[in-house]
């Protein structure tokens, strides 16, 4: 069994942390420890040795050495490959994995007291890491005959993000006070087999593997924001809480330019899959209250808007004999909510805005390619899904939610208005390019499959001699097609190949559109 691992454990931020170590620890990536058990030194070690023993210098964190084996790639962050010109040959397995894990908590606070009270608490982190396993182009990799023999290469991200800040003001005459939390998330799974060459005498080779050659690029993501803020005074108090995640970032797992199974021994099924997965939730809360006024906002804001895409890209040519399945999935919810209370003896003024975005591009291709599943039950499947299960068959209860409320009280004037904004607009695309030639024992089956789910709620109440109350809400489930345009938002597609099935030919897109909303206002 071969194994090549690089595995990244990032810093956990935990309250009380230096401000250096927090930079030292997200600007950067610390020495990565091999998931060997057996003395192996870190990865550190080892590129240190490699780049010493060659005498190259660096230049821009990319040494001469490192870009030649890894040619067709970028090199930072965590990687793990089989390079240019490698050959490697195990009676069992090859795993080739680079895992990269986040863990990052962080807690602010502030208290101020006085004639004059002014606070604040705010916490920025933006999060851009690349993360790539990879075989290249000029490199022949070969797994046993068994078919529990497998070859894997593998890329994963997994970040649980959270943060909470507190700020709280009392004072005689004026509060003033904000909460701020922002999370920026933009990180990169790359997994692949192959890239284009020149001369096909120089594609990246596997011969024989009697199980799968999986190759699969991961993201698993919680993002948690949350600020609260409160302010009382005897004269007046203003005050704000905003949270604001935004997740983008790709997830690619892709075969390029390779010949798999193309000699005498034999390849059992290929598996090219990327995968995005994620839990982010905004939540903030603001009061403000005083005997000549209370003033205060709450903005919280959650966009989810990564890229997915798995493909046999072109010049592949594969011959398996079990079958071949192409699959990108998202699974994600998304949620933004948004809360204030504002009290005042004249007046009493608050307004609340939550805006949720769950909108994934999700792509499953086969290019100018060849691929065969030469079994009576081989089949060559592709897949995008959005929020359903790993079979494609139950919804999942998840999407974009959004809710704000918001109350404004006072003896003169009590005014209040709540926005809410939910967004459920993935796109998905499954298609077979022209020029691409596939040959099934079984079925060719292509399916897009989305689940757009989106709810909205607000409530606005203004209280008062004068009461004012406002709310808007907004659900937009779905996209439309483009006035003009002949390209539909989910769609799947055979091009003008050729293609051949023992069985069935399947093409099937279905996309699934919920939108409610609830508004409520009261004065």
């Amino acid at each position: 069994k071969s194994i090549l691992s690089s595995e990244d454990d990032k810093a956990k931020g935990e309250e009380g942390d230096p401000a250096g170590e927090f930079s030292k620890n997200l600007g950067g990536y610390p020495s990565s420890q091999s998931t060997l058990n057996d003395g192996t030194p870190d990865n550190a070690e080892l590129l240190s040795e490699k780049m010493s023993s060659a005498g190259d210098d660096i230049s821009g964190g990319t040494s001469d050495l490192i870009g030649d084996s890894m040619a067709g790639s970028t090199t930072a962050g965590t990687t793990a490959y089989v390079g240019t010109g490698a050959t490697v040959a195990a009676g069992d397995d090859v795993n080739i994995r680079a895992i990269d894990r986040l863990d990052f908590d962080v807690v602010v606070g502030s208290v101020a007291l006085g004639g004059f009270g002014l606070g604040g608490s705010v916490a920025v982190l933006n999060v851009d890491s690349n993360v790539q396993a990879f075989i290249s182009a000029e490199a022949t990799v070969n797994a046993g005959t068994e078919t529990t023999d497998d070859i894997l290469v593998h890329a994963e991200s997994v970040e649980d993000l959270y943060g909470l800040a507190i700020a709280g003001q009392v004072s005689a005459g004026l509060s003033l006070g904000a909460q701020v939390i922002v999370f920026n998330v933009n990180s990169s799974q790359t997994a692949f087999i192959g890239y284009p060459v020149a001369d096909e005498a120089n594609s990246a080779t596997i011969n024989q593997a009697g199980g799968t050659v999986t190759v699969e690029a991961k993201a698993n993501r919680i993002v948690d924001a949350e600020p609260y803020g409160g302010g009382l005074s005897l004269g007046g108090s203003l005050g704000a809480s905003v949270a604001v995640v935004d997740v983008t970032g790709s997830t690619t797992a892709y075969v390029d330019d390779v010949h798999i199974g193309q000699g005498r021994e034999t390849v059992g099924a290929l598996a090219v899959t990327a995968e995005s997965v994620a839990d982010v939730d905004a939540y903030c809360l603001a009061v403000s209250g005083g005997i000549g006024f209370g003033i205060g906002g709450s903005v919280a804001i959650a966009d989810y808007t990564p890229t997915v895409e798995a493909s046999i890209r072109n010049d592949a040519d594969i011959t398996v004999r079990d079958g071949v399945t192409v699959e990108s999935h998202s699974r994600a919810d998304v949620a933004a909510e948004a809360f204030g209370v504002n009290i005042g003896g004249l007046g009493g003024l608050g307004a609340s805005i939550a805006i949720a975005t769950n909108a994934p591009s999700i792509t499953t291709s086969i290019g100018n390619a060849t691929v065969t599943a030469t079994g009576d039950t081989g089949s060559i499947v592709l897949r995008s899904v959005h929020n359903y299960d790993a079979t494609g068959t139950i919804r999942l209860d998840q999407g974009a939610d959004a809710e704000a409320t918001t109350g404004g009280g006072s003896l003169v004037l009590g005014a209040a208005g709540a926005y809410a904004e939910a967004n459920a607009t993935a796109t998905a695309f499954a298609g077979i390019a022209a020029g691409a030639t596939l040959n099934a024992g079984a079925d060719v089956i292509v399916v897009s499959l989305v689940n757009n789910d989106a709810e909205s709620n607000t409530s606005g109440y203004g209280f008062g001699a004068i009461g004012v109350g406002v709310s808007l809400a907004y659900a937009t489930a779905g996209n439309p097609r483009a006035a003009g345009s002949l390209t539909a938002p989910i769609a799947s597609t055979i091009g003008a190949g050729e293609i051949t099935a023992g069985r069935n030919v399947e093409v099937i897109a279905n996309s699934y559109n919920d939108a409610f909303v609830d508004s409520l206002a009261v004065s």
